[in-house]
Parts: C-alpha cells; structure tokens; sequence
C-alpha cells in the first residue's frame, strides 16, 4: 500500500512537472511580415509578440559608421526581402527559386574606415526568459577577393546571451565554411568573416541560436573588416525572423500545478490521519 501510495505520488507529480513543461516548449516567432520597423528607427519595442504574452525590444547602435540608404530607403527598416529577385526577373517578391520571399530587417551601413572601427551594436531584449531563441543573418560576404582591393567585409563577433545580467553559454553559429570563415580573436571572441561575394541576400546565411541556454537578452556587433579597401563602400546584413520559447511557464498552467499538488498534499494528509485511526474532520 506504501509503495502503491508512492507511485501515485510520483505519477501525479509527473504529470503536474509535464504540464509544466508543455508551457516551456510553445514556440513563438517575432515575423517581419507581421510587424513594422520604422525606417530610421533604432530602438523599437514589438508588444505581445505573436500572442506570447512577451515584448521584444531591438536596439542598433552604430560607432564609426553612418546608416546608408538602400533602395532610396532609410535604413535600418524590414523593406529587405530575403532572396531579391535572385537573378530570377521575377521581381522582390519571389527569391531566387521562385519562391515567395520574406521580409527581414536590413541593416545597411557606411563604414568611415575599415579594421572594425565601424560597427553596429545589436541587442535583442524580452520582457522575460526565453529558451530555444535562433535566427539567421543573411548575406554575411565580402565585395572582392582581394586584400585591399575588396569594396566591404562583413564580420559578425561580440556573439553573446545573458540572463539578468550575467552571461551565459555562447550560441551556437551555423554557417558555410566555403563562404564564411571562423575566426578566435582575444577580444571579439568568434568572429564570422564572409569570404563570399553574395548578389542576393538568401545566400551566405549564418545562424545563431541558444536552444538549450535560458536568456533574455542577446547580442553582437555588425563589423566593417580589414580585408578592404582603406575606405570601405556600403554594406549590410538582414536579420531573419526571431522565434522563442518562453522559459517561464504561463500563469494558468502554473495555478493548475499548484492546486495539483495541494490536493495531492491533502489526500495524502487524509490518507495517514485515517491510517492512525485519527480524525478526519
């Protein structure tokens, strides 16, 4: 009878632990075709992010640099579509296999000079923990092949999480050797260098993701390389859609768990007030 009693226990728990956690894993995606970045803007907060109850907030900071028009569009904005026409002629709604393309937020900048003196700063915050946050950066290339002789280089490093302040695992990058180089520096960490001239931004895709660590907020700088010319042309990246989980169960599975285990708690009470032939009234 312990034994049965001690099963049932376990099994509710269990059950109350998975409840729990089915909260944990609903997936939510911050999608660039369903919201707005002004174009210009730099900070901008996105409220109650595809029904999660959670806000995310973006901020692009740029040092050394200036934002470049694209397209006779101030910049930064989500007027970037994934894939351009792609050499397709069927225009910026399709990317380069006929398929319709999604927008993204372009950031495109002019660097004042090259050595990573110009950057931009992005931190992407939420309003609470999440897990499982990943993204892609799209067209992380280079404007030539030659030391000096190259237009741009596009570099991504300072790659980091943090929970309430302090830092966590890095994330994990996901990238194309042929086209993009890993490199450790001292100070900037991993450093993701395009080696690769990309006409259209569906190519040359670096991910990053921080499937197992808890975070509520990221960040990494957008460099201007050395393998350039001494005064670097325009460049830019675009940032896919952002997905996440929340790492806090939502409150009503929370209240459900709870008064799981307070019944648990008082049956069991109940059971050993009966089983020592006391009062249970």
């Amino acid at each position: 009878m312990v034994m049965a009693n001690t099963t049932w226990n376990r099994w509710v728990i269990s059950c109350v632990a998975g409840m729990m956690m089915t909260a944990v894993s609903h997936g939510f995606v911050l999608d660039w075709d369903s919201v707005d970045w002004a174009g210009g803007a730099t900070n901008q907060t996105f409220y109650n992010v595809d029904g999660s109850g959670m806000d995310v907030s973006i901020s692009l900071a740029i040092t050394g640099a200036a934002w470049a028009q694209w397209n006779d569009q101030a910049q930064p904005d989500d007027n970037r579509r994934l894939g351009g026409d792609g050499g397709s002629g069927q225009g910026e709604l399709y990317d380069s296999f006929g398929n319709p393309s999604e927008e993204s937020l372009h950031l495109h900048m002019d660097a004042l000079a090259r050595n990573y003196t110009g950057y931009v700063e992005v931190v992407i915050s939420f309003s609470r923990a999440v897990t499982g946050l990943s993204f892609d950066l799209f067209d992380v290339d280079t404007g030539g092949n030659t030391q000096n002789s190259s237009t741009f280089e596009d570099v991504i490093a300072d790659i980091g999480g943090s929970l309430n302040g302090v830092d966590v695992g890095t994330a994990t990058a996901d990238y194309d050797s042929d086209s993009i180089d890993r490199v450790v520096h001292p100070t900037r960490g991993d450093e993701y260098r395009g080696t690769y001239w990309a006409p259209d931004s569906e190519d040359v895709v670096l991910g990053l993701s921080w499937d197992e660590q808890v975070v509520d907020s990221v960040t990494f700088r957008y460099y201007a390389g050395n393998f350039s010319n001494t005064t670097p042309g325009t460049q830019g990246i675009s940032i896919s859609d952002i997905s996440f989980a929340s790492a806090v169960p939502e409150p009503g599975t929370v209240a459900g768990g709870a008064l799981l285990l307070v019944g648990l708690v008082a049956g069991e009470w109940h059971r050993r007030r009966r089983a020592n032939g006391s009062s249970v009234s």
